[in-house]
C-alpha cells in the first residue's frame, strides 16, 4: 500500500497513523516507519505518525534504548512529544528517571507530560484510580485500548494492590473483546506483569 504509488508526505503520515489500529503491521511498513523516525531529513509530522504507530506495538529493549537516545538528541519538540509516548514502555526504574527529566523540560508541553505521568504514577489525588474508572466505563468501545494503550503501560508500574486488581479485570475484559494480534499479545504481557499469571 505504501509503495504502490508516489504519495505526498501528509498521505504517508495518514497511512502510518492507520497502522496503529491494525492487529499486525507488515514488516515492510514497520521497517519504513522505523527508518522514518530516525531520519532527521524526514517531515516532522511523518516521524510523529511513525512513532505513534510503533508505540502501538510491544517495543523491545533495544528499540527503547535507541528511542531514549533519540529523545536526548532530538531538536524537534513535536517529535520529542511522540517519543515520550513510546517511552512509557520503559521498565519502571528507567521510566521514573525519564519522568523526572520530563518535569525538568523547558518546553511547557513536555513538562506537562512529565507532570501527568508523575500524577498517575504516584496516584496523586487518586489520579490513577480516576483513570481506571474512566477506562472501565469505556472498555467496551472497540478502539479504546488501541487509542490509549500507553495508559496501560503507565498503570502497570503502580505498586498498589487495589489498582492492580482493577487493572487486571479491565485487561481480562479487553482480552475477550480484541482479536488475535499485536494488541492481544500486549494485553497478555501486561496481565502477566500485574498478576504473575498467564492469561
Amino acid at each position: 500500500m505504501l509503495s504502490s504509488t508516489e504519495k505526498f508526505d501528509y498521505q504517508v503520515a495518514q497511512l502510518f497513523l492507520l497502522y496503529r489500529y491494525l492487529d499486525e503491521i507488515p514488516k515492510e511498513a514497520f521497517d519504513l516507519m522505523e527508518s522514518t523516525v530516525f531520519d532527521n531529513n524526514k517531515n516532522w509530522f511523518n516521524r510523529c505518525a511513525a512513532l505513534i504507530a510503533i508505540g502501538s506495538t510491544k517495543i523491545d529493549s533495544e528499540m527503547l534504548k535507541k528511542l531514549k537516545n533519540l529523545y536526548n538528541e532530538e531538536s524537534n519538540i513535536d517529535v520529542k512529544r511522540a517519543i515520550a509516548l513510546c517511552l512509557v514502555q520503559l521498565d519502571t526504574i528507567n521510566f521514573k528517571k525519564f519522568v523526572q527529566n520530563l518535569r525538568g523540560e523547558f518546553d511547557s508541553y513536555l513538562n506537562s507530560i512529565g507532570k501527568y505521568y508523575a500524577r498517575i504514577l504516584y496516584n496523586k489525588d487518586n489520579s490513577a484510580q480516576k483513570l481506571i474508572s474512566t477506562m472501565e466505563s469505556k472498555h467496551t468501545h472497540a478502539n479504546f485500548y488501541k487509542e490509549h494503550f500507553y495508559m496501560f503501560y503507565l498503570l502497570v508500574k503502580i505498586d498498589k494492590k487495589s489498582i492492580k486488581e482493577d487493572l487486571a479485570r479491565i485487561l481480562k475484559e479487553n482480552n475477550n473483546e480484541i482479536a488475535e494480534g499485536k494488541f492481544k499479545d500486549q494485553i497478555k504481557i501486561l496481565y502477566k506483569e500485574v498478576t504473575n499469571i498467564d492469561l
